[in-house]
């Protein structure tokens, strides 16, 4: 047998000391444990309910037999319940109550003189109720102190993918393919020159910065007399050597590489005229 089954059962043993009467027009054990069950809607601590049925003892319903009676015997359904269990989860009392409810329903239904209603007399002793706010302040010991509850973060929406281009913007952040090799490059053509040699085109290659790019620069390259790019050597000296990033603009295919025309260490204003590289 399953712990839910095993439950039911033991819920209907529970039901059958309740003192149901078949002529309770007013279905006093439905009600009050349907308000039971109501106030734990929107509650986090399982013993709103108890305190629901602790207000409802100071209530008009506890000076008529009919209703006293059903109070006392739901609070003390509920107030033993909550000791067996002191820190049992809202969800699990909530769905106990509306089968204990289910149960008394259908007990009725079964059984249409479940138990002669009691022959209270007018001015006689009325039922005992159970002493609810005992038994929460009970159960609030046998929890222990609360435990601080630590603020939650508000949780931020993850942004959406980034998705490459379909072609590459006008300006872009790029730097030296190989830091080592452009600065070997660049001191070769510079002796080359002290030496009188004629002069020829050295080329340096670039990758973007952004690794979205990457696809779409192939070859990507610059002249080592491509403008600008004489500023971005002198400013990784100011760096003590550290590489950096810069900008590059008016990039051009030709003859397999795709040509840097114009370096800038900061990025370039805007061009209107067109936003990205034909």
């Amino acid at each position: 047998m399953t712990p839910l089954r095993d439950r039911l059962r033991q819920m209907e043993h529970e039901v059958a000391r309740f003192h149901l009467s078949s002529d309770d027009r007013n279905h006093n054990h439905e009600r009050f444990l349907s308000e039971a069950l109501q106030s734990l809607r929107g509650a986090s601590d399982p013993l709103e309910a108890l305190r629901l049925l602790e207000a409802l003892q100071r209530s008009s319903y506890a000076r008529r037999p009919e209703p006293r009676q059903a109070l006392a015997d739901v609070g003390a359904w509920l107030g033993q319940r909550l000791r067996a269990e002191p820190n049992v989860d809202r969800d699990t009392l909530a769905l106990e109550l509306g089968w204990l409810r289910r149960v008394v329903v259908i007990r009725l239904a079964k059984a249409t003189d479940a138990r002669p209603a009691t022959p209270y007399t007018r001015g006689g002793p009325l039922p005992a109720l159970p002493d609810l706010a005992a038994t929460i302040a009970s159960i609030e010991r046998a929890r222990g102190p609360a435990k601080p509850v630590r603020p939650t973060k508000p949780e931020v929406a993850a942004p959406p993918p980034r998705v490459a281009p379909e072609r590459l913007p006008a300006a872009f952040e790029a730097e030296f393919a190989d830091v080592g090799a452009a600065r070997d490059s660049r001191k070769k053509a510079r002796e080359r020159e002290k030496a009188g040699k004629p002069k020829k085109v050295t080329w340096l290659a670039l990758k973007p910065a952004d690794a979205l790019l990457s696809g779409l620069a192939k070859g990507l390259a610059c002249a080592l007399d491509t403008a600008g790019c004489e500023a971005v050597f002198e400013d990784m000296a100011r760096r003590d050597g550290r590489p950096r990033a810069f900008w590059v603009a008016d990039v051009r295919g030709d003859e397999g590489r795709l040509v840097v025309g114009r370096i800038t260490l900061d990025r370039p204003p805007p061009d209107r005229s067109t936003e990205e590289t034909p």
